[in-house]
């Protein structure tokens, strides 16, 4: 999306329910030619909300009736600004994706869980764990 925006939000806000919009926004390098900041290009900014709407306002004379909608509320906000600082050196991006994917599981295959050394005592036997535990009111 360089120099684009993408906007992604619901097709519509029920109500009772939040709304989560995005945009993003790729600005392109304005930068004059030869400055510190040419070629600057890759800031991604971002901003995320959370909106409610079609809230009924109900009257109060008549509690069976609707009378209309409060307006949207903001739920909550987030607002980053995502840099690239470049690719990693003398790495394509074959070699990343391989390495990738190495790390991943084969077909179904669940990882084993880690290894933990086993315990060179054997657990406190009931008199040494009444022992280790503090008596309140005695």
């Amino acid at each position: 999306i360089p120099g684009g925006i993408l906007v992604q939000c619901p097709r519509i806000i029920q109500s009772g329910q939040l709304g989560l919009c995005r945009l993003a926004w790729l600005p392109e390098d304005d930068a004059p030619e030869g400055s510190e900041y040419d070629g600057d290009t890759s800031k991604l900014l971002r901003i995320e909300a959370s909106i409610s709407a079609l809230e009924p306002v109900i009257d109060e004379e008549n509690p069976d009736m609707m009378i209309g909608f409060y307006p949207p509320e903001l739920g909550s906000l987030r607002c980053d600004v995502v840099q690239n600082f470049g690719d990693l050196e003398n790495v394509s991006i074959l070699g990343r994706d391989m390495a990738v994917e190495s790390l991943r599981p084969k077909n179904n295959e669940v990882p084993a869980p880690p290894v933990t050394p086993a315990a060179s005592s054997p657990p406190p036997t009931a008199t040494e764990k009444e022992k280790q535990t503090p008596q309140i009111g005695r």
